[in-house]
């Protein structure tokens, strides 16, 4: 069986909390440049889930609208709340068998 990289995006807490996969890779340099570009893109836009809550975040606020909008371009599943957004890798085994 072949390893492969899942990169996957997340936001919220407690029932809030959403997970979606963003791409598969068979490279786990590839998964780990595009998740270190998302998470970077992320901290400059002071949208990623280390840098604490955004101050004054609302889903119908311009600068989340801006956010999510720069994302969606890149990820079709993005989604973004006050707790901030992060990307990660998942390992799975990719099987052959039907």
């Amino acid at each position: 069986m072949k390893l492969c990289y899942i990169v996957q995006g997340n936001t919220g807490e407690y029932e809030d909390y959403v997970e979606w996969i963003f791409k598969v890779f068979l490279s786990k340099e590839n998964a780990n440049q595009i998740t270190d570009l998302l998470n970077a893109r992320l901290c400059n836009n002071k949208a990623h889930r280390n840098q604490g809550d955004i101050p004054g975040h609302s889903r119908y606020s311009e600068e989340h609208k801006r956010i999510s909008e720069l994302f969606l371009e890149i990820d079709p599943g993005f989604r973004l709340d006050y707790t901030g957004t992060n990307y990660k890798i998942v390992e799975a085994y990719l099987s052959e068998e039907e």
